[in-house]
């Protein structure tokens, strides 16, 4: 559960950091536009990969399932 979580935040947060112009600025000045393209590919990447896989692991661990409902998910 951890992994997704991290997964969500740090993939909603490096697409967020675009709308906070003096901060993309600064980082754009210090890194170069290629090394700021650079860093946010990398991060997004990192952040997708870390949700898909703990959104599997999530999803794989029996105890941790939903109970929403005969409609919505597996009655266990």
């Amino acid at each position: 559960m951890a992994l997704l979580i991290i997964g969500i935040v740090v993939f909603l947060g490096i697409h967020l950091l675009p709308t906070f112009s003096g901060l993309r600025d600064r980082l754009i000045e210090r890194l170069g536009e290629n090394g700021y393209k650079a860093l946010f590919s990398i991060l997004s990447i990192l952040g997708l990969v870390l949700l898909v896989y703990g959104f599997a692991k999530r999803r794989s661990s029996r105890s941790g399932r939903l109970r929403l409902g005969c409609g919505m998910w597996r009655c266990c």
